[in-house]
């Protein structure tokens, strides 16, 4: 949980603890840093940080099976709460597991056969011992029913998988409430249509569509920039891909703003027209509900993950073919088609709880899972 969504969904419920579940006792371990110092420990919330270089993979075998297991030993929880998709190896307590690894539930996914081998090995290893895990988790929480329905099948878990949604950021509904653009896109009259693409650089983002795409906004002279948030530090092909932007004279088209914080979303959000996402994978995406917030619509994926979520919100297209990017990218300019979208987003957002109501429902279930002290 130590970058992007993950980390937002671990911060978000740790926040909500404090209006919804001071009356539990909680032992947190969290990674070193990477931003979660500003929690402090008070009477319910015991925090122990993990410095960051045991966090790496090569020590996750230490951190599961000796540290972890050390530990739950002198605290004697009622519950365990894994939040990062693998569940801690311990027959004896009760055990939530948070899912939200969309590889590993999608092996159709074109995404497989573009990466290289390393990236494949990785992944497969890291699934394998998801997999491998299952059979500690007492119930498993996914974020859609698209998920929960493909892992049910696909690992043979059905009745043990239950669905949570992601809800909109503290962070964003805190700033935003006062300084959400209220404008609901389209923007008539404006020189140019900013596209948002808001997100670390992951290989499944399938950012690299943005070349051909850029090359037709700019044969066309159309008034389109994609706003993108990467650094060229978070993958050698990030590196790569902002190298040929310069290299292909598209800097005029796609605008590479770098890491925006969590405090700075509002800002990004206020000063696009619309989010573009032509992801190939997820688990649910928290970009799709925040756009609904900010009052932006949704250009993104034809894939089911995005359908649960946005329904009939979004404007979808075939995040391989740059000129079907194109072709719906051009429905900005449609003003009263733009408008109902947004309309249509605010109004699927009202499905999805807030975050204080998502931490209950995790306690909830923690709580369902609980061993009473007379059957132990």
């Amino acid at each position: 949980m130590k970058v992007a969504g993950s980390k937002s969904v671990c911060m978000n419920f740790l926040r909500s603890l404090e209006m919804v579940g001071k009356e539990h006792e909680y032992y947190v371990f969290l990674p070193g840093g990477v931003g979660y110092e500003n929690f402090k420990e008070k009477d319910y919330l015991n925090i122990k940080f993990i410095p960051i270089y045991f966090t790496k993979p090569v020590f996750r075998y230490y951190i599961d099976h000796i540290y972890l297991k050390k530990q739950i030993n002198k605290i004697h929880p009622d519950a365990i709460f894994s939040m990062g998709n693998i569940a801690l190896p311990v027959n004896t307590i009760p055990q939530l597991l948070l899912f939200h690894m969309s590889h590993a539930v999608y092996p159709e996914s074109t995404y497989w056969k573009r990466i290289g081998w390393e990236s494949r090995l990785r992944f497969k290893l890291l699934v394998r011992e998801i997999r491998r895990k299952f059979k500690y988790a007492t119930c498993i929480a996914a974020q859609t029913n698209s998920i929960k329905n493909r892992l049910s099948n696909l690992f043979e878990l059905e009745g043990k998988v239950l669905v949570i949604p992601n809800a909109v950021s503290l962070d964003a509904v805190r700033i935003g409430e006062s300084k959400a653009e209220k404008n609901k896109g389209g923007n008539i009259g404006i020189k140019t249509f900013r596209f948002l693409c808001l997100s670390r650089y992951y290989e499944h983002k399938n950012i690299e569509i943005f070349i051909p795409l850029a090359t037709l906004i700019k044969e066309r002279k159309l008034k389109y920039k994609i706003i993108i948030t990467i650094n060229p530090r978070q993958h050698k092909k990030a590196a790569e891909f902002l190298g040929k932007v310069i290299e292909l004279d598209l800097g005029d088209i796609i605008e590479n703003i770098g890491l925006v914080k969590l405090e700075d979303v509002h800002a990004a959000y206020r000063n696009a027209d619309a989010l573009i996402l032509p992801t190939l994978l997820e688990s649910f995406s928290g970009t799709y509900i925040e756009s609904a917030f900010y009052q932006k619509p949704v250009f993104t994926s034809d894939i089911d993950f995005a359908h649960e979520v946005c329904g009939n919100s979004a404007i979808y297209f075939d995040p391989e073919n740059p000129l079907d990017i194109l072709m719906k990218m051009l429905l900005i300019e449609d003003n009263t088609f733009i408008n109902n979208k947004v309309n249509l987003a605010i109004e699927n957002l009202k499905r999805f709880p807030d975050w204080q109501l998502v931490t209950e429902l995790y306690l909830k279930e923690l709580g369902k899972i609980v061993i009473p002290e007379n059957k132990r």
